[in-house]
């Protein structure tokens, strides 16, 4: 039973002409029709047969093949069926809109490709916590909290969790990611193999901050790790830290050390008695949160021919517009990050 594709409508053009979708580059205009078949293309909507449509129209038939061959038309045949039924049901949007740049059957696969992957979240500010849900409501199926816990405060609370405060952080962000169908699996980053680790945390600073210190693990273990900082009006997501590519927090360091002889000292106080950032606009915590889940899902979903725009490098995002500037973060020469031996391991 045709239908048009999720997000391909069809209009009514002319009198005589129907266009599926509206985006310029990928339209199609379909003219030359009678009133009863352009009507009748119009009412698309899988109720109806095939065989029954073309027989009370002839003249839809040549034009439905088309659509169907370029993909602006599906049927029950071309429904996923690779998914458990829970699963289309919950992220049909997801499904469908990957469907328009590509194919059910490749959208398909590319969801079952997340719901076995697990990302792990280290952190527990505001930004952490949407990006958790934010990576379940993408469809990755295990997102794990690695805390540390603490106890939520009026500032901590976000649109998606934790909604009260004084209540166990972990606790509260959890549930909130099982609510999308991940399962928030509180494990280590050494055990559970990741795809990546996204570490979310600033320092109490009028720019943001993360302090290298807490992905010194990662960085050994040879586990790809995505530093997130939301301090004051501004955010900085990256750079992506992928074994044997040049390029990490460090790096950083040792360039500001470069341009700052005292900076060794500026950030052992900030490490010792401003660790966590008390000051930080919702919005850009949002905005750079949605930042790094895009930037893990191309990981999930690309795996080692992934090509993050924060490899390398890092965005930025300011207040009031929250326009993305891309600062290259490349590896300082005295850094080891980069150094022969470490294999890839985006992916498992």
């Amino acid at each position: 039973m045709p239908r048009p594709r999720p997000g391909r409508p069809l209009l009514r053009r002319a009198r005589d002409q129907v266009q599926v979708g509206l985006d310029p580059a990928a339209a199609v205009v379909v003219s030359r029709l009678s009133d009863d078949a352009s009507s009748a293309l119009l009412r698309l909507d899988g109720g109806i047969g095939l065989h029954d449509l073309v027989a009370a129209h002839p003249e839809l038939g040549p034009v439905l093949d088309s659509l169907h061959r370029r993909g602006l038309l599906d049927d029950d045949a071309d429904r996923p069926t690779a998914l458990p039924a829970f699963r289309r049901e919950r992220w049909g949007a997801e499904l469908g809109a990957h469907a328009l740049t590509s194919s059910y059957p490749a959208a398909t696969a590319r969801l079952r490709r997340r719901s076995k992957a697990a990302v792990a979240v280290r952190g527990n500010d505001r930004c952490a916590a949407m990006v958790a849900v934010g990576l379940a409501a993408a469809g990755v199926g295990v997102v794990a909290l690695e805390g540390p816990d603490t106890v939520v405060g009026p500032r901590d609370l976000t649109p998606s969790g934790p909604f009260e405060p004084q209540v166990p952080w972990l606790e509260h962000v959890a549930e909130a990611v099982r609510r999308q169908g991940a399962s928030p699996a509180a494990s280590s980053s050494r055990t559970r193999g990741p795809v990546a680790v996204v570490v979310s945390a600033s320092a109490d600073s009028d720019v943001p901050w993360t302090d290298p210190e807490l992905a010194d693990d990662l960085l050994s273990d040879g586990v790809p790790h995505l530093p997130v900082a939301v301090s004051g009006v501004q955010a900085r997501v990256g750079p992506f830290v992928v074994p044997g590519v040049p390029g990490c927090l460090w790096c950083q360091e040792h360039r500001r050390r470069d341009a700052d002889p005292a900076w060794p000292a500026l950030a052992d106080q900030l490490r010792l008695h401003h660790p966590r950032a008390t000051t930080s606009l919702g919005v850009v915590a949002t905005a750079a949160a949605s930042l790094a889940v895009a930037q893990v899902l191309q990981v999930v979903d690309a795996g080692r021919d992934a090509r993050p725009a924060s490899l390398g490098a890092q965005l930025v995002v300011a207040a009031p517009d929250l326009l993305v500037e891309r600062h290259d973060a490349p590896a300082h020469p005295v850094c080891g990050c980069g150094w022969a031996g470490y294999a890839s391991t985006m992916v498992g």
